[in-house]
């Protein structure tokens, strides 16, 4: 008999590789110019030496399970903007191609000069130090300001990008699957100082595609672009690497967020630290404001490296349903591996 047929009882049974079906991918949409990327794909009917074809380019792949795969995507392959079809191969079976999107950002001049630049205000510092500048980027005893500047052109990239991630939602409210919106490179000035090609994009799920036009949420990376500006390399705000700028559109007190971190923390547990900021964004036509945030320390940064002993283990974030206290809602599905 053939190697694909096997028999049974008298009756020849031929086996027939299953065509894979590719669901879903991350990310789908980075900009041009980008590093290496691992791409995380999502579907059904993956198998052990399964194949990921990028833009026609065959590569090895990581079966993690057969409906989760991951492969590289090497900077060579990341440089021209444009569309590029990915799909995943079993054997002879090639399952049907989704989008992969390569976004024109602007990024100017890249030997950049940083005047501002202090050890203390732009460096990594240690736990200590972090710890004895909470209280400046944390001051809960008045609202500070911050301004944030975008380049035009890159301010219209995040803009089509989140009507295009708002267009793949559709009515639905399942953000689980929903991809990262785009990172663009802007400046912020605090306290007269300023911090140079943060990374920003917009942020959360029912709080960015529920808001209106004028106060939308941002999550700031300080050193996301240090691969194409070297002068901000390893940058920090007093320490800090990454915030979220929450812009609490389900809250019209403004509190919950702000209360609920003191909360925890005096009941001793793990919490982020948050204040308020008055921000100011200025995409081509001056500082514009754009409301009252609330600054949230993110915890895969500097809360594990000063509320814990050591970064051993796993950081998981609760989606959906496992992020409520609701009875009877926990679920282990719904965590997401960080």
């Amino acid at each position: 008999l053939d190697a694909n047929v096997l028999s049974y009882d008298g009756i020849a049974v031929t086996l027939v590789e299953a065509t894979p079906v590719l669901s879903h991918i991350f990310p789908a949409t980075t900009y041009a110019g980008a590093s290496d990327e691992t791409l995380t794909l999502l579907g059904s009917n993956f198998v052990e030496g399964a194949t990921v074809n990028f833009n026609g380019v065959s590569r090895e792949a990581t079966v993690v399970s057969s409906t989760h795969l991951t492969t590289e995507i090497t900077a060579s392959e990341l440089t021209d903007a444009g569309t590029y079809s990915v799909s995943v191969t079993n054997g002879g079976e090639t399952s049907d191609s989704l989008d992969f999107t390569l976004l024109t950002v602007t990024f100017g001049e890249t030997d950049i000069s940083t005047p501002d630049w202090t050890a203390a205000t732009h460096e990594k510092l240690d736990a200590e130090e972090i710890i004895a500048n909470l209280d400046t980027v944390f001051d809960t005893a008045q609202v500070q300001r911050m301004d944030i500047t975008i380049d035009a052109a890159n301010w219209n990239v995040m803009q089509s990008n989140l009507a295009s991630l708002k267009a793949q939602l559709g009515g639905s409210t399942d953000f689980s699957l929903m991809d990262d919106p785009i990172d663009v490179p802007c400046d912020m000035e605090y306290n007269g100082k300023q911090w140079y090609r943060v990374g920003i994009r917009f942020k959360g799920n029912s709080s960015l595609f529920g808001a209106n036009s004028n106060k939308l949420p941002f999550k700031l990376n300080f050193d996301k672009f240090e691969d194409i500006y070297p002068a901000i390399d390893n940058q920090r705000f007093y320490g800090f690497k990454k915030f979220s700028l929450k812009n609490n559109i389900k809250d019209e007190s403004l509190l919950h967020e702000l209360t609920a971190c003191e909360l925890y923390r005096d009941f001793g547990l793990k919490s982020s630290h948050a204040a308020f900021y008055k921000l100011y964004v200025d995409t081509g036509d001056g500082p514009v404001y754009f409301g009252l945030y609330t600054l949230v320390e993110e915890v895969d940064d500097t809360v594990l490296k000063t509320q814990y002993n050591d970064n051993d283990g796993n950081l998981y974030k609760p989606e959906e349903d496992a992020a409520t206290f609701a009875t009877g809602t926990f679920n282990t599905y719904e965590f997401a591996k960080k």
